[in-house]
């Protein structure tokens, strides 16, 4: 899981200022960010996330 977040937390920075400053046009950078996250691994990452919020939940029933 390192691995994946630090391989989109990278993909994050690359984007983010032209993102948050308005120098891109988000029509077309959001699905070359959305890409290069996937390739980075965000969906493990996210499963991840979830599989931990479920066992958590789970344990306050």
């Amino acid at each position: 899981m390192k691995s994946e977040l630090a391989q989109t937390a990278s993909v994050v920075d690359e984007f983010y200022s032209g993102l948050i400053t308005g120098m891109v046009d988000p029509a077309d950078y959001l699905p070359k960010i959305n890409d290069k996250l996937k390739q980075a691994g965000i969906d493990k990452l996210l499963a991840e996330m979830q599989r931990e919020i479920d066992a958590w939940k789970a344990s306050k029933q």
